[in-house]
């Protein structure tokens, strides 16, 4: 059966397991296609994924081998797909390519727009033009389901990136947000614990949920803290929502969620996952959890 593999002695680290291959920006990887499709006919198609960009030099093949250079121009990831011409039938198991920053003091994103893919075009368009030139550690990421979700932290899990801070712009309700059609609550954060999505978060990570009324109520405090408990084990941080309905005005609104009333409800975590003090709680009885609180602030 026709495969994918990494040229010997050649830049990234190769992953048979999972198909895939790991390099540095700036690095030109170089895989190896053997067998499969007539001989001399084979081509590789690229999938448009996590907006990375690449220049492919094709070698003379060798064989029932054939050779091909990949030169990525962004850090992400994307698949590569061995079809034959006239057909979109695969003959190979796909290569999955993982692209690191050059730095490696940044092996991840500063910040990440989580978008629910259910927002209005006008929002969309415009929390992506926030992000162009604020910074290029910067990324916006949309979802259309839970699964794009768990897909996306996987990618970044098994990549070693890191996040220093995360917002989320989606629907929301008392102790959930919405991906698409989908409610993502507590029972959704408790499902993915012990999977390593923590190894995601750089120490003191922020998060932050811009839906309406994510944390409202005893509901919404529970969701806040179980994300941070699963989510900020080992390397602590904070976790916040609003207990009120939000407005966005799309490009007037320059891509932020507006809550002109209610309050902000932070819990901060410490690196064992647990909350060791909270802010903007009124109404609120914490009685039940052994934290302190502080002064209220905002997002």
């Amino acid at each position: 059966m026709a495969h994918f593999f990494q040229k010997p002695g050649t830049a990234g680290t190769w992953v048979a397991a999972t198909h895939s291959l790991t390099i540095t920006l700036g690095e030109v990887a170089q895989v190896i296609l053997e067998g499969g499709g007539p001989p001399g006919k084979e081509r590789l198609d690229v999938g448009c994924v996590a907006g990375v960009t690449d220049e492919r030099g094709e070698l003379p093949p060798i064989g029932n081998q054939r050779f091909f250079l990949i030169a990525p121009k962004a850090a992400g990831e994307t698949w590569y797909f061995a079809k034959i011409p006239g057909t979109s039938e695969d003959y190979a198991e796909p290569l999955r390519l993982i692209t690191l920053p050059r730095k490696a003091s940044s092996l991840g994103v500063e910040h990440i727009v989580v978008l629910d893919k259910g927002a209005r075009e006008s929002d969309k368009a415009a929390v992506r033009r926030r992000a162009v030139g604020r910074s290029p550690e910067e990324e916006v990421a949309e979802m259309g389901s839970i699964a794009d979700f768990v897909n996306f932290l996987r990618r970044l899990r098994d990549a070693g990136r890191r996040v220093g801070s995360m917002e989320f712009f989606t629907h929301g309700s008392p102790g959930q947000i919405g991906f698409g059609k989908e409610s993502f609550g507590v029972r959704s954060v408790q499902y993915m614990d012990g999977q390593g999505y923590n190894t995601i978060f750089a120490p003191n990570a922020r998060i932050f949920f811009a839906g309406c009324t994510v944390a409202k109520d005893y509901r919404g405090i529970i969701f806040l803290k179980e994300f941070g408990r699963v989510f900020l084990l080992n390397g602590g941080g904070s976790v916040a929502g609003t207990d009120s309905v939000g407005f966005s005005y799309g490009v007037i609104g320059f891509g932020k969620m507006y809550h002109p009333w209610g309050q902000t409800r932070r819990l901060y975590f410490n690196t064992a996952g647990q909350v060791e003090k909270w802010e903007g709680m009124d109404g609120i009885d914490l009685s039940c959890i052994d934290v302190r609180a502080t002064t209220a602030k905002g997002p």
